[in-house]
């Protein structure tokens, strides 16, 4: 297993594990605008402000991938990488390798500039193996967020 920062060969790849991810998130139900998901690919895969890493299995097929941004905080000028999406092929999820992009995300982070990384969790009965992943890790829970739907 390696790390790969992806390139635009790998759009195919980021798009197929984008999809997997709304399909197990709580976001499944709204309809899915492909064109959208595109833009977002596109704009995170082709901005140096943006990271889109692969994990990459020993067969060279894409297995897992976290992607990101850096902004600065609404009330300072601090530096901060966030999170858009974090996925693993389920049979890879838990293991050292899906921790890896994590790591790598978290290198990116640092060498960017940035002094604060923001990670996600949707919610839901596993959520619990997120907060204690980011708790040993020394996150801290900032904030949590709740979605009304109209």
């Amino acid at each position: 297993m390696q790390l790969k920062v992806a390139t635009r060969e790998d759009e195919p790849f980021v798009t197929q594990m984008a999809l997997k991810f709304y399909s197990e998130s709580p976001y499944r139900g709204i309809p899915i605008n492909n064109k959208k998901v595109q833009d977002v690919i596109e704009h995170l895969m082709g901005n140096d402000l943006c990271l889109v890493l692969l994990l990459v299995s020993d067969q060279g097929k894409p297995v897992g991938m976290i992607a990101g941004h850096v902004n600065e905080m609404i009330f300072s000028t601090d530096r901060m990488a966030s999170e858009v999406v974090w996925w693993v092929d389920k049979e890879y999820r838990g293991s050292k390798h899906s921790l890896s992009l994590l790591d790598g995300f978290e290198y990116w982070a640092y060498k960017s500039g940035c002094k604060f990384v923001q990670m996600s969790s949707l919610g839901g009965p596993k959520s619990g193996v997120l907060d204690r992943l980011y708790s040993k890790r020394k996150y801290i829970n900032t904030e949590q967020a709740y979605v009304k739907e109209f």
